[in-house]
């Protein structure tokens, strides 16, 4: 599967998810391995870039941080409805899926703009590194033909040690990458 769509990371910023500057673009490559040609369980493997610069306030101060990821996974896929068990696709049919997986992740955050640290309860995280993370997919196929079907995604990642919105709370739970789009599949 290649697809693109939006991404956006949801942290302790106060973010406007309706204005176009808390979003970004997410690019992906997926490959899917059916365990068996006619099973609902699927292996997948997974290479995604995300960039984005975001937009928004802490205590009344714009905060601008661009923010960059690449992940590289590992998972498994398992399609909801039987009837991919027949493996014998028809035009139109939908097949909802949820797909877990897990990888490595690269990592960039600068800010686009200075932003003063004026609240003594965030700490500043940009710079680069590569950590373990795990990914949560969910999203549909919609057959097109025996080869083609067109697919769409939600994809959510969690980061523990919340620094993926440039700002580390003591008080947070953690940061949630979310990104989710359109792809087009072609089946051997």
């Amino acid at each position: 599967m290649i697809g693109g769509g939006l991404s956006t990371v949801l942290g302790d910023a106060d973010l406007d998810i309706i204005d176009w500057y808390s979003y970004g673009y997410s690019l992906t490559a997926r490959y899917i391995q059916p365990f068996k040609k006619t099973d609902r369980w699927n292996i997948t493997f997974e290479y995604t870039y995300s960039s984005m610069t975001q937009q928004g306030y802490i205590t009344k101060e714009l905060y601008r941080p661009s923010i960059s990821q690449n992940y590289i996974g590992a998972g498994c896929r398992f399609y909801l409805f039987n009837t991919i068990k027949e493996y014998n696709p028809y035009f139109m049919e939908f097949l909802p899926f949820l797909e877990a997986s897990g990888g490595l992740l690269t990592h960039s955050m600068s800010f686009a703009e200075p932003y003063a640290n004026s609240n003594d309860n965030y700490e500043l995280t940009d710079g680069s590194y590569i950590t373990a993370t795990v990914q949560l997919t969910g999203g549909a196929l919609l057959v097109l033909s025996q080869h083609w079907a067109l697919e769409g995604f939600i994809g959510f990642r969690f980061d523990p040690t919340d620094k993926w919105d440039g700002l580390k709370n003591p008080d947070s739970l953690g940061d949630v990458f979310v990104h989710g789009g359109i792809g087009i599949n072609y089946a051997l």
